[in-house]
């Protein structure tokens, strides 16, 4: 077993941001990469609901949404191979401020 594991894939990724009612917007953000250059695949997607407010002088945004992540990646030969097969997942809460 090795102890450590390094690779770089290129990613291609999108944005969809969609106002509602005043203050309100839907995101939307999806990537995916690999295509077997280093990984077999990586992706991820999230998805939720953001409130734009000022605080002071100071643009603010609260998020609450949902994020995926998820990688197939293994290298090695019979005797040591690596292998990381994995979807990480759950909400996901944020507040941001634009100077």
């Amino acid at each position: 077993m090795r102890g450590e594991e390094s690779w770089i894939d290129p990613i291609f990724g999108a944005s969809l941001t969609q106002s509602f009612l005043q203050h309100w917007n839907f995101k939307l953000r999806g990537d995916v990469g690999g295509f077997g250059i280093n990984s077999n695949v990586t992706w991820s997607v999230t998805a939720g609901f953001g409130y734009d407010f000022p605080l002071g002088k100071v643009n603010s945004s609260a998020f609450l949404g949902y994020r995926a992540i998820g990688t197939d990646y293994s290298s090695g030969g019979q005797s040591d191979r690596f292998t990381w097969d994995v979807i990480f997942h759950g909400p996901l809460i944020g507040l941001s401020f634009s100077f």
